[in-house]
């Protein structure tokens, strides 16, 4: 019976290291697409819209 549990533990301890490396290799690829741009947006106005404000 001990036998078996220290087959258990040893099996859960191998997994848990086996899914933190590939939680460590989705973060990394994360980081980099995390990287946020910033854009700003730019008005036209149309030429009779403007003609318009100019004979106001």
């Amino acid at each position: 019976m001990i036998k078996g549990l220290v087959f258990c533990f040893a099996f859960l301890v191998a997994q848990l290291l086996v899914l933190h490396y590939i939680d460590g290799r989705f973060q990394s690829n994360s980081k980099d697409a995390r990287q946020v741009t910033t854009t700003t947006t730019v008005i036209q106005r149309d030429e009779e819209t403007e003609d318009q404000d100019a004979q106001s």
